[in-house]
């Protein structure tokens, strides 16, 4: 049998489909493992120091860091562009093959595996995410209740507690039912607000004693939210090799369709992390929406850019310019510099 010198792994929750190949030629290895066999192959029966090659999906990096603690050399491959490889009916044994075509092709650029602390700081967004979701969507229910009974509560957080206040202490023409959902809706809706709140304060403990993020909070349009959120989704900056690469990993730059001698550049992609690309955005709105009140270089030029092609356009274009600088401070190691 020829040496093995990577396995492919279609990972699941309990069955995992494990293929070896050699360096050149057909697969020599085909395996179908619980996931204790999985453990015990790869800790007393696989070739040591071989490439893993596994798709980024669910539990990929808690194995990507066992695999490497073991002495073996994880590659995790974006499934979207695995699935391109993937011939006939969607399997276990086809995927893992796909992953070896994938993997010989050396077209396909890896995902970086994250730290443990990189993870923990991801689920503490995602949490945030899903909270300010469900507090959105039941302040929305407080707000249609009391327009059913003809009371319409101004925009705002503040303003709809005042309008809660003043109608539980007034006699408000809510029948007692009423009245008990409405009581129900409020304490769920400030319960979700105390959490959230919780959650940007861990976030905010994250941002202090970390000192890349402090340096990303310095750009205008970065925040503590989107500074952490960076750290924990480019787990890697080196494999960027400049600025440009990572604003179009965040789907921040055109999207071009050419031919020949004929060249369209339309919008943004919208490729990569779709939640970083949103928090950039977001931040430059904000701060667009203050170029007019400064004088320096960076609002000089919103003003200009805003002028020429629209607000939005300068929106996605200082995101677009904010991620670059983020490359530069995280890839450098160096504070960041306003202009003049």
């Amino acid at each position: 049998m020829s040496e093995i010198t990577f396995y492919t792994v279609d990972l699941a929750k309990r069955v995992f489909q494990v293929h070896g190949y050699p360096r050149q030629g057909r697969r020599v290895l085909t395996r179908r493992l619980s996931r204790a066999r999985f453990q015990g192959f790869f800790e007393r029966d696989a070739q040591p120091g071989a490439t893993v090659v596994m798709e980024a999906c669910g539990g990929a990096h808690f194995w990507g860091r066992w695999l490497r603690a073991r002495g073996f050399a994880p590659v995790l491959l974006p499934p979207r562009r695995v699935r391109a490889f993937v011939t006939g009916n969607k399997t276990d044994a086809a995927d893992a093959e796909a992953l070896a075509v994938a993997w010989r092709c050396g077209q396909l650029h890896p995902v970086p595996i994250k730290t443990e602390t990189q993870q923990a700081i991801q689920l503490l967004h995602r949490l945030r995410e899903r909270r300010l979701a469900a507090r959105t969507a039941v302040s929305n229910q407080i707000r249609a209740l009391l327009r059913e009974y003809g009371v319409v509560a101004p925009a705002g957080a503040a303003a709809l507690s005042r309008t809660v206040a003043e109608l539980r202490q007034a006699d408000a023409p809510l029948a007692p039912p009423v009245q008990a959902m409405l009581v129900d809706l409020v304490e769920e809706w400030h319960q979700l607000r105390a959490s959230v709140a919780r959650l940007d304060e861990q976030l905010t403990a994250l941002y202090q004693t970390h000192e890349p993020c402090r340096r990303l909070g310095e750009i205008p349009g970065i925040g503590v939210v989107t500074a952490t959120a960076l750290i924990a989704g480019v787990p890697d900056i080196q494999r960027f090799k400049r600025g440009r690469a990572l604003a179009a990993w965040l789907g921040l730059t055109p999207k071009e369709h050419s031919s020949g001698d004929s060249r369209w550049l339309g919008g943004i992609t919208k490729r990569g992390n779709t939640y970083l690309r949103t928090l950039l955005i977001h931040g430059a709105r904000s701060a667009v929406r203050q170029a007019h009140r400064r004088c320096d270089a960076t609002s000089r030029w919103l003003q200009r850019l805003i002028q020429r092609r629209g607000h939005n356009c300068a929106v996605v274009a200082l995101a677009n310019k904010n991620a670059r600088i983020a490359w530069a401070l995280l890839a450098h190691d160096v504070a960041y510099q306003p202009a003049c």
